[in-house]
């Protein structure tokens, strides 16, 4: 575990260096996570200008994954980015978040971690490289039913963050997994998306009887592949929208317990099929994602700003 700064914007004197652009495009590539692109921007190691509204940019490969992945999770800390994106690589880390500060694409907030000085660093979209994405889009919808790849901007309420900033770390375990078998990640849906939604088909007619609202409901959430436990509606931290290595689709829903579940919470998640996620101390203040943990209450450490930094530092 690092301790003092986190130096993941530290400028890296590698970034200064340019050489002739070289585009290099295709659509079919993956992404290091396993998931198709959704956008159609410059993939090779040079960087390419990239037109937006008459604005020019300049983009390579990396900093390409590096915005998509932050407009998809609406929040991401820099280190899961060093082991996504950026492959182990926080110098081109460095660079290419330098660089896409610098053209007002990204912006960042650090946060202490602990009460002994550790910070860490957490990145979002601006207004600007929301609008770039939704600019350069693949011709394909990446998603099913033709639904295109949500793009957030901006930062959630301070008490959220570090929660939202961790659905990335444990999408790539997920994704990890979902490669290894031979799927594809097609799109990355948010609660915030499923919650939208459907919130907005139940309430187009504010005079409904209370008993014909619940049915709506009921319907609503199956529509959208939903359960409602208890009558609410469960909604997970993330779904997956998958294809699979014999090309049929399918949806994983994702949770990432807090230490705010009781055993109520996770028998309702597990009801729903959610595959849940724990945050655990570990040894000597290591943390790291578990996958699973049933309904049998909270069971071991949940997720808690006190050991951040050890569950950032696998």
């Amino acid at each position: 575990m690092s301790r003092g700064r986190d130096d993941s914007l530290e400028r890296d004197p590698a970034e200064t260096r340019q050489g002739p652009v070289a585009p290099v495009r295709d659509a079919s590539v993956r992404s290091r996570e396993g998931r198709a692109p959704a956008f159609d921007l410059p993939r090779g190691v040079q960087r390419e200008p990239v037109l937006v509204r008459g604005r020019r940019y300049r983009l390579r490969g990396s900093e390409s994954r590096l915005l998509e992945v932050v407009g998809t999770f609406r929040a991401v800390f820099t280190r899961d980015l060093v082991h996504g994106t950026h492959a182990g690589d926080p110098r081109q880390l460095a660079a290419d978040v330098h660089a896409l500060t610098a053209q007002g694409l990204v912006q960042h907030r650090r946060l202490a971690a602990d009460r002994h000085g550790h910070t860490v660093v957490a990145l979002s979209l601006t207004d600007a490289g929301k609008v770039l994405l939704e600019h350069h889009r693949t011709g394909t919808p990446s998603g099913f039913n033709g639904r295109p790849q949500a793009v957030y901007s901006g930062w959630v309420r301070p008490a959220e963050l570090v929660h939202d900033a961790t659905l990335y770390r444990m999408y790539l375990e997920e994704a990890a997994r979902i490669t290894r078998e031979g799927g594809t990640v097609r799109r990355i849906v948010l609660d915030h998306e499923l919650k939208g939604d459907l919130y907005r088909a139940l309430h187009v007619d504010p005079a409904m009887p209370p008993a014909d609202r619940d049915t709506r409901l009921h319907a609503l959430a199956a529509t959208h592949h939903l359960t409602v436990v208890d009558g609410h509606v469960q909604f997970p931290d993330l779904r997956l929208e998958v294809e699979t290595a014999a090309g049929e689709r399918t949806r994983v829903d994702l949770e990432l317990a807090t230490e705010a579940y009781h055993a109520g919470h996770l028998r309702a998640k597990a009801r729903a099929g959610f595959t849940v996620y724990r945050a655990s101390a570990g040894h000597g203040g290591a943390g790291r994602l578990v996958r699973g943990g049933g309904s049998e209450g909270r069971g071991g450490a949940g997720y808690h700003p006190d050991y951040l930094s050890g569950l950032l530092s696998l």
